[in-house]
C-alpha cells in the first residue's frame, strides 16, 4: 500500500508543473468484486510559480468504483465517482495567467498508430457521478469579478458512454454570490433543480422534460431542447414557466434588500412568469424570445 501511494504522488507531480498530495490511499479488491474501489483521502492541489500558495483543489475523499475486467478492454466501466467535502477555486490574474494551467508541455507528438482507429476504440462507462458538499470559488483579479457557489449536492445518474442516454440530475447549493467591482449583483440565493435529460450525444442535442428549477421561494420549470452545432451555433426550443408568485419572494432576489428593514416590508399582489426562446444562438444573432410577466 506505501509504495502504490508513494508511486501514486511520484508520477502524477511528474505531470504537473504545480504540487499534489494526499494523506492515503484505500484500495478495496474483494469487498465487491469485480468491481475496486479506490479512495484518495485529504488530498489537495497547489499552482506553479505566482500561485504556488494558492490551492486549486483539496477534498476530504475521492472515491472510484471500477469494473476490474474493463481495464484489460478498451472500455474502462466506473461504476460511480464520489467527491466529498471539497473546495475547487480557480483564479484568473491580473496578467492573464490562471492558476489551473499546471500541465507539464509534453514534447512527444502523437504518433500514427495513438491517433488512429486504435484511440478511437476507447470509451469510458460512467454511471453515477456525486458531489456531496462542493464550494466552487472563482476569483477574476483581471475584471474585479468574484464568484462562490456554496456547499453543492449534486448527484446524476445516467449511462455516459452511450450515444443516446438518459441523465437524472439533482442539485442543491443555499448560497451563490456573484460580486463585480465591490457590487454583490448576486447575494447568497439559494437553489434546487431537478433535471430528466434526454441526451443525444451523438447530435449534441439534449431535450429537457418537466424539470424544476428553484431560486429562494420561487419555483419554476423548464421543458423544451436545446442542440449544438459545427458551426458554434447553438439551437433551441425552451419554455420556461413559474406558479404564482408573492411579490416579496421576488424582491428577494434583490440585494439591496437584504437587510434588517425587509422583514418589516409589506407586499401585496403575486405574479406569473412565461417564457420562450426559440430559434439560434451565435454571435450577435439572437433567436426568437418572448417574456410575460402578469
Amino acid at each position: 500500500s506505501g509504495k502504490i501511494e508513494s508511486l501514486a504522488k511520484t508520477e502524477a507531480n511528474k505531470m504537473l508543473n504545480g504540487e499534489f498530495d494526499f494523506s492515503s490511499l484505500d484500495i478495496s479488491l474483494f469487498k465487491n468484486f469485480p468491481k475496486a474501489s479506490l479512495t484518495l483521502n485529504n488530498f489537495w492541489i497547489k499552482g506553479a510559480d505566482e500561485f504556488s500558495n494558492d490551492t486549486i483543489a483539496k477534498g476530504k475523499e475521492l472515491t472510484a468504483t471500477i469494473n476490474l475486467f474493463s481495464l484489460f478492454g478498451d472500455n474502462y466501466k466506473i461504476d460511480r465517482v464520489i467527491l466529498k467535502e471539497a473546495t475547487l477555486k480557480a483564479v484568473i490574474a491580473e496578467n492573464d495567467k490562471v492558476n489551473w494551467d499546471i500541465l507539464k508541455e509534453t514534447d512527444q507528438a502523437p504518433s500514427q498508430e495513438t491517433s488512429s482507429e486504435e484511440s478511437g476504440d476507447f470509451s469510458l462507462e460512467l454511471n453515477q457521478f456525486t458531489l456531496d458538499d462542493l464550494t466552487i470559488l472563482f476569483d477574476n483579479r483581471k475584471d474585479k469579478e468574484l464568484m462562490s457557489i456554496n456547499h453543492l449536492q449534486l448527484n446524476l445518474k445516467g449511462d455516459l458512454s452511450s450515444d443516446h442516454t438518459t441523465l437524472n440530475i439533482s442539485a442543491e447549493t443555499p448560497s451563490i454570490s456573484y460580486n463585480v467591482n465591490g457590487l454583490a449583483l448576486v447575494n447568497s440565493i439559494s437553489l434546487k433543480t431537478k433535471i430528466n435529460l434526454d441526451a443525444d450525444l451523438k447530435n449534441n442535442k439534449f431535450t429537457f422534460n418537466k424539470n424544476e428549477i428553484q431560486l429562494n421561494a420561487i419555483k419554476a420549470s423548464l421543458d423544451g431542447w436545446v442542440a449544438l452545432q459545427d458551426d458554434d451555433a447553438i439551437e433551441m426550443d425552451l419554455n420556461l414557466n413559474t406558479d404564482k408568485i408573492d411579490f416579496k419572494q421576488i424582491l428577494s432576489l434583490i440585494p439591496a434588500l437584504y437587510t434588517n428593514d425587509f422583514k418589516g416590508l409589506k407586499t401585496e399582489g403575486q405574479a406569473t412568469l412565461a417564457a420562450y426562446a426559440k430559434g439560434t444562438y451565435k454571435g450577435e444573432n439572437l433567436p426568437n424570445f418572448n417574456l410575460k410577466l402578469d
